[in-house]
């Protein structure tokens, strides 16, 4: 039986993917890796297929090999240049959820549209909406908004929360500095 064999019908044995997850810049919830790996492992393990992961040249390379011929297929996701350790195990994790989902083409959450990615629009009403759910726990005054507006336009929702902090850092130094003259 070949790879592809196998993996139509180990994919008849794959559970429902759960999703545990929740993104709290979209509150929605989503397939963590874990999801996926207990709805899939059952029915790859019944046929033999291992899946394996690595990192080459700045991609994570998914594989599922045949254990009894050592036939395979591969995916592959190109890493971002990230400095932060946290962001760029995210990034990995991300990485191996998206490769899996190539290669068994699992359905496992709603097309978000690319809107996790998405720079912010200060004009589109669903943007404004998030930025805004966003912002109410940093206690914001009127002044500050207006202030902070030009600051995050254009920038990835994701970069959000860093360049608030930053900006109220910013104003907080800027403050202690006027204390003391």
């Amino acid at each position: 039986m070949s790879i592809y064999s196998k993996i139509f019908s180990a994919s008849e044995l794959f559970a429902r993917i759960e999703k545990s997850a929740t993104n709290p810049h979209f509150k929605r919830s989503y397939s963590d890796l874990g999801d996926i790996l207990s709805s899939i492992e059952p029915g790859l393990r019944a046929y033999k297929l291992l899946i394996t992961h690595s990192i080459q040249d700045h991609n994570v390379v998914t594989s599922i090999v045949d254990t009894e011929t050592s036939e395979s297929i591969s995916s592959s996701f190109s890493l971002p240049k990230l400095d932060d350790p946290q962001k760029i195990g995210a990034a990995i994790s991300y990485a191996r959820r998206y490769n899996l989902g190539c290669l068994l083409n699992l359905q496992s959450e709603k097309d978000d549209d690319a809107n996790s990615v998405s720079r912010i629009d200060l004009k589109d009403k669903k943007h404004m909406d998030i930025v805004r759910s966003n912002l109410a726990k940093f206690h914001l005054s009127d002044d500050q908004k207006r202030e902070l507006a030009p600051l995050i336009s254009g920038v990835i929702f994701g970069d959000l929360d860093k360049i608030v902090a930053g900006f109220l850092e910013k104003q907080h130094d800027s403050k202690e500095e006027g204390a003391t003259v």
